[in-house]
């Protein structure tokens, strides 16, 4: 497949081999193919050039595409570029530029657009369009995906699923990014993973919470964190699971709790490491799979803390950390057990207890080792468990870089550094007592102050 260059090249012209139609268009070919002949070999009946951008990383197998692309990124003198005053932002467009302006409007001193059937506001009339669209239109009015279930009150989330979903092959628009290997389908996905990884802290325009100190690269991460943690109760729409009592504040994590534990046989879309026998439910946790256990450590994707040294490579491992070591006392969310005095900073937590403590037998449902008659409550127990059976030479061990220790499990390898290196000690909140870990504090909890 050779690169199109518009300096030694013409826009190629697909010919049909069966007849005497001929296209600019590979989707014209596909529709002729379709009225005229057989879709079964139109794959193969003929090769697609591909069309390389001259200034940038970006390549297609449309020439339309290509010529409008070649047009908004040449660097040619005929285009006046429009910069932002407060920070190194410029387009071409004097309607982008108006719009960007309002990120660094104050709300108390612009008109903002308000929703009339609830509290909502806004900067941008689309915004409130939008929302409008998304909260008060009728249920009825929806935009169907015509080759799966998959359905939206927005045309653009439509038209965003068909290109992530059923693209493929070369008929896929690639946008990379021009600071690592990255590259994404999706335009805003690309900007997005720019601000994230790309943009030093002290030149973006964080997102500030007015109600805490949270602030963040994305807009929509911002909004989705005032809707899970500072929204009233009644102000609330709950996502309802129809299997099971579940609720939760968002789509996305109604659909992650019907993938995790109601999707069964052929529903479930296995995602499968290539480096070990892994598979996981969601194409995130794969990822997130791969960050922790098989990426070196300078290609890892680490998450810092911004009150300590510490460090991971999940995301979540990063909030528990914030959770159990940095928040005040009358920030924390304690997880109560209702049936004894038990409480803890962390739901896994108070969900293990129940499990452990006030479970009949009967109840509980079990994990059960093939290979010896061993049984757990938690998956989490029985992989731990299912380590003892290996070989020694199929063993992973996890070594400390200070000392000779090593460990079968990468938690006990960092309750080791802990205690042993960096000295974290957990305090009793009831009494001067320290103790080198959790387990420690735990029990040290039950039998003096339960």
């Amino acid at each position: 497949m050779q690169p199109f260059n518009c300096e030694n090249s013409d826009i190629e012209v697909f010919s049909c081999k069966d007849c005497n139609f001929q296209t600019e268009l590979t989707l014209l070919l596909k529709k002729h193919f379709g009225e005229r002949h057989s879709l079964k070999n139109f794959a193969n009946e003929f090769a697609v050039k591909l069309y390389v951008c001259q200034n940038c990383n970006f390549e297609t197998h449309f020439a339309i595409k290509w010529l409008q692309h070649t047009i908004k990124c040449s660097k040619s003198e005929i285009f006046t570029w429009y910069s932002c005053d407060q920070c190194d932002f410029q387009t071409k467009y004097v309607s982008k530029l108006k719009q960007h302006t309002l990120v660094h409007v104050d709300e108390h001193t612009t008109n903002l657009y308000r929703c009339r059937k609830c509290d909502y506001k806004t900067k941008k009339k689309s915004d409130l369009k939008r929302h409008a669209n998304c909260r008060h239109l009728d249920e009825n009015v929806w935009h169907d995906c015509d080759e799966c279930d998959f359905k939206s009150k927005h045309k653009e989330s439509l038209k965003m699923h068909k290109i992530r979903k059923h693209t493929k092959g070369n008929e896929v628009c690639w946008y990379y990014c021009t600071k690592c290997v990255y590259k994404s389908n999706d335009k805003s996905t690309l900007k997005r993973h720019t601000s994230l990884l790309h943009v030093d802290d002290g030149v973006i325009q964080w997102h500030k919470c007015e109600k805490c100190t949270y602030k963040s690269k994305i807009r929509y991460d911002l909004t989705r964190h005032v809707k899970i943690k500072h929204l009233d109760e009644d102000s609330i729409k709950w996502y309802r699971c129809k299997e099971c009592p579940f609720k939760t504040k968002t789509g996305s994590g109604l659909k992650n709790h019907t993938i995790a534990f109601h999707a069964e046989g052929d529903d479930v879309k296995w995602y499968a490491c290539d480096k070990c026998p892994y598979k996981a439910k969601q194409k995130s946790t794969l990822k997130s799979h791969i960050n922790v256990h098989h990426l070196s450590e300078k290609d890892v994707r680490w998450y810092r803390c911004e009150k300590c040294t510490y460090k991971a490579k999940a995301h979540s491992s990063l909030r528990q950390h914030v959770k159990l070591h940095h928040l005040g006392k009358e920030e924390i969310k304690w997880y109560e057990c209702g049936k004894c005095p038990y409480k803890a900073r962390r739901n896994d937590y108070l969900k293990s207890h129940m499990n452990a403590q006030h479970l009949d037998d009967k109840d509980v449902k079990w994990y059960g080792c093939d290979k010896c008659p061993y049984k757990a409550k938690t998956t989490s127990n029985l992989n731990q468990h299912t380590k003892l059976h290996l070989d020694v030479k199929d063993i992973k061990w996890y070594e400390c870089k200070k000392c000779p220790y090593k460990a079968r499990r990468n938690d006990n390898l960092k309750r080791h550094v802990n205690a042993q290196h960096e000295k974290v000690r957990f305090e009793c909140r009831n009494c001067p007592y320290k103790a080198k870990s959790e387990r420690l504090l735990r029990r040290h909890l039950k039998k003096l102050h339960l």
